[in-house]
């Protein structure tokens, strides 16, 4: 009966020392506002998450609505975007660092969807809080200039 006891008050603590430690949530979220210089000129906002896939890349999906102008005013557009993002610093051991970014979007320039290929570089600086900022060139369907705040761990890009 003793034993039993012992057991009892010495199993439970025992079995909560061994759980394995959570890990961090491997997505980041993100935000952007870009300008689009195209057929159609446009300015968007989007969301997206970015998913590690590996040390060096990042895999990252937005979706952006904003205006889209056309001859007779100016329309309701949008994108959705699947990129793939190449980091040079992903230990964040310089205060900046360069990355080259590809991938397709969908693009609505206020009367149909087109799909386009993208290809881009950016910039990326210092930490701010839980957040990078960057700044990005993408062409494909036209030059697309855009802010990025992304949430970034301290030693990470």
């Amino acid at each position: 009966m003793v034993r039993a006891a012992v057991l009892a008050c010495l199993l439970p603590p025992a079995l909560w020392a061994q759980q394995l430690p959570r890990a961090p949530r491997p997505w980041r979220l993100l935000a952007r506002v870009d300008a689009v210089a195209a057929t159609h000129d446009a300015l968007h906002a989007g969301v997206g998450v970015s998913l590690p896939a590996g040390s060096y890349l990042r895999t990252e999906f937005t979706a952006a609505v904003g205006g889209t102008r056309w001859r007779d005013g100016t329309r309701l557009g949008g994108r959705v975007d699947a990129a793939a993002r190449f980091v040079i610093d992903p230990f964040a051991e310089s205060p900046r660092a360069v990355h080259a970014l590809g991938g397709i979007s969908a693009v609505h320039d206020g009367r149909e969807w087109q799909p386009r290929l993208m290809a881009g570089l950016g910039v990326e600086g210092r930490r701010h809080g839980p957040v990078r900022w960057s700044a990005e060139v993408v062409v494909g369907g036209g030059v697309r200039m855009g802010v990025v705040a992304r949430r970034s761990r301290p030693n990470r890009r």
